[in-house]
């Protein structure tokens, strides 16, 4: 596993690079966040292949996973409401994250979620391809 290091002062942040992360990502989490409740969006086809292992990924936080329909078509602002009304109702509050698991589409979209809902709130991303 690589660590590099953004340096942006105190906006610097890290990024792990890395395989078969599942295990630790509940460490590096806790290193960056003091919360509790995740919100995790993925997309149909992430989701198929890593459902299995949510636990351990996101295992000792609240966590809730939106699924979206995976591909560039779908990334729309018309998806936008059903992601806030699951925002809404998980509870998520800003002092939350919001997670994006997933290639482009899913961080584009996770992203601007958690950009706009409550003015902000936390947010990562874990990519699942190269271009992500």
């Amino acid at each position: 596993m690589e660590i590099l290091n953004v340096g942006l002062g105190k906006n610097s942040y890290d990024i792990i690079i890395g395989e078969n992360y599942a295990k630790d990502f509940p460490k590096y989490i806790k290193e960056i966040y003091n919360g509790k409740k995740l919100f995790v969006i993925t997309d149909s086809n992430v989701n198929e292949i890593y459902k299995n292992i949510y636990e351990k990924m996101f295992g000792g936080f609240d966590y809730a996973v939106y699924v979206l329909k995976a591909g560039e078509k779908n990334k729309h602002i018309g998806i936008m409401p059903g992601i806030y009304s699951a925002m809404v109702n998980a509870g998520l509050t800003r002092k939350d994250m919001v997670v994006a698991f997933g290639g482009g589409v899913v961080g584009d979209i996770a992203g601007f979620a958690a950009a706009s809902y409550m003015r902000g709130i936390g947010f990562i991303q874990i990519p699942t391809t190269i271009v992500s």
